[in-house]
């Protein structure tokens, strides 16, 4: 069950550490050479009670993933989200450096490669709709909007 979290986490390099976390209103950032950012879940009960987090490995705070408590794992995810998100790590990962487009709305980017696949959008993004037009398209969202699945319907 935990296995892509597994992997995730073992690729996070040992030697990285937090430089910053911050718990929004919304999102949930972490640094550490790259920023990765999470959901806040706002709604969620219960207390985050990690300690001090600057200066952690970044690792030991993405292993927060696998936690039951949504909190810990929105702060696990943005670290997973910092180990990943700088250009070498990508550019590594994708085996070639990274090209940057010049589209205003990235979706509009993958219309082609979408045209009659099933797609589903984690989120309420402006800019969807024309992927809808060419594809079985749906969107899983918090807060729903009409059409759009509960996010509990991923499973």
């Amino acid at each position: 069950m935990w296995g892509i979290y597994d992997e995730l986490i073992a690729a996070v390099p040992e030697e990285l550490v937090v430089t910053e976390c911050m718990i929004g209103l919304y999102w949930t950032l972490v640094r550490s050479g790259g920023v990765g950012v999470s959901l806040t879940m706002r709604k969620e009960p219960g207390r985050l009670n990690l300690g001090k987090i600057t200066g952690v490995s970044l690792r030991e705070l993405a292993s927060n993933i696998k936690s039951w408590n949504n909190l810990r794992a929105m702060v696990g995810l943005a670290a997973i989200n910092a180990a990943f998100n700088t250009p070498e790590q990508l550019a590594k990962l994708l085996g070639h450096p990274l090209t940057f487009q010049e589209h205003a709305n990235a979706f509009s980017h993958y219309i082609e490669q979408v045209r009659g696949k099933k797609v589903a959008v984690v989120g309420h993004f402006p800019g969807l709709e024309e992927l809808a037009k060419v594809s079985q398209f749906s969107i899983l969202e918090r807060n729903p909007n009409p059409g759009d699945f509960p996010d509990p319907a991923c499973e």
